[in-house]
């Protein structure tokens, strides 16, 4: 997966989150073209509608950072535009597969956090099997990466209600050229054909005279 020494390239799911819980809503990526942002709040729901529908290039949105731990890999930054990316896999698997992120290491403010930073990895707090493998909308009390009681994660009424656009259909193969039918020949060039034919034909020599009066005298009866 490492892509030299400061890339990775990760199947999404693959990716976990180093948060529990997290707010839907951040104001960080208002710098994105107005067309695609027009609150002034955005949310993980629509930075999801908007990559499924090809209204945010997911070039568009700002790149945040994996770190390995224990052999997993953590999104150390970014945890709600992983989640977004994480939707967006969900309901369209073939057009979100993979992302390629910078790497940094866990560090002792990642893990524990310091007299300056909070501490990231707090997913222990979902229980010893989460693992990062899904995270609380403090909002909704929904996860994205687990279903809840009544069988759906978070977004998912309004996510599978999103016409989701079609795969390109390849361009027919080009098709063979029309037959152009032959001109027919003018009069011009059919008496021409004619004379050159019977130019070409041999001629037929001539019956000597004598050969000619037996012949005719064989052939008529009774004289």
């Amino acid at each position: 997966f490492l892509v030299g020494e400061s890339m990775v390239n990760l199947p999404i799911p693959e990716l976990r989150f180093a948060h529990d819980a997290q707010r839907e809503h951040f104001g960080h990526l208002r710098h994105l073209p107005q067309a695609v942002c027009a609150a002034p709040m955005r949310g993980v729901l629509q930075l999801t509608i908007e990559l499924i529908m090809g209204i945010t290039p997911p070039a568009a949105v700002p790149t945040f950072r994996a770190c390995l731990h224990e052999g997993l890999w953590y999104c150390h930054s970014g945890n709600r535009r992983l989640a977004a990316f994480r939707l967006a896999h969900r309901f369209a698997p073939d057009q979100f597969t993979r992302l390629m992120l910078p790497v940094i290491a866990a560090d002792d403010a990642f893990l524990k956090g310091d007299a300056n930073n909070r501490q990231k990895l707090t997913t222990a707090r979902n229980g010893a099997d989460c693992q990062g493998r899904w995270l609380f909308f403090l909002e909704t009390g929904e996860a994205v990466g687990l279903a809840g009681p009544g069988g759906s994660e978070f977004g998912h009424d309004l996510l599978s209600l999103l016409p989701l656009p079609s795969a390109p259909v390849p361009p027919e193969p080009p098709s063979a050229p029309p037959e152009v039918p032959e001109p027919s020949p003018s009069p011009v060039q059919i008496a021409a054909l004619a004379a050159a034919t019977s130019k070409a034909e041999p001629p037929v020599p001539p019956v000597p005279s004598a050969a000619l009066a037996r012949a005719t005298s064989k052939a008529e009866p009774g004289r």
